[in-house]
């Protein structure tokens, strides 16, 4: 039962991140790009563990590290795009809900990872909480936020799974390194 404990706790740093982010966010005019670039770029200094056994990978295995930086700076950016269009109390739940469950069926279909009987349960709890944030906020931003969101989750979802295919074959910093090299990689090609 400690990951209940760890649940919890997860949640609660992951409210009070929202509350914080909300009353930030009020103040300033928020650009994604910027913001994704920034945040890739630091991200970046991930190579600094290349030394520790990041050389040595497979070939395939690093494309998919790279793969999987890549695509969360992509989630990042359109997470941030939905964060310009509305409020951070309801993007947030909603892609903090859909990302598990969209990693849930990404898993279930490429690592064949299942959930049982209670942990299924879980998701639907999860999801009913993010549907009333989401149904809370006024239609027209329901409207702006809804794609955004979505496909940042979905991207959050593939780079969760990409991540994990790499860390179950390599190293802790192997895999680290490599991700987050492909963070900066994209990171790079958004400064263009």
């Amino acid at each position: 039962m400690s990951w209940l404990v760890v649940a919890i706790a997860a949640q609660c740093i992951l409210g009070t991140s929202a509350v914080v982010d909300k009353v930030l966010l009020k103040r300033t005019k928020i650009d994604p790009v910027s913001y994704t670039f920034w945040l890739g770029l630091i991200g970046g200094f991930g190579f600094l563990l290349l030394p520790f056994g990041g050389f040595g990978m497979v070939f395939g295995l690093m494309m998919t590290a790279l793969g999987s930086g890549i695509l969360f700076l992509a989630a990042l950016f359109l997470l941030f795009y939905a964060l310009a269009r509305g409020q951070a109390s309801t993007v947030l739940p909603l892609a903090g809900a859909l990302s598990p469950v969209f990693t849930l069926i990404i898993a279930n279909q490429i690592l064949e990872d299942r959930l049982g009987g209670s942990d299924l349960a879980g998701f639907v709890l999860l999801l009913a909480a993010s549907a009333l944030f989401f149904f809370a906020e006024h239609r027209d931003a329901r409207r702006a936020i809804f794609a955004p969101t979505i496909a940042s989750a979905v991207l959050f979802a593939l780079a969760g799974v990409a991540a994990k295919i790499v860390f179950l074959e390599t190293s802790f910093a192997a895999g680290f390194a490599w991700i987050k090299i492909g963070k900066k990689f994209k990171s790079c090609v958004l400064e263009k």
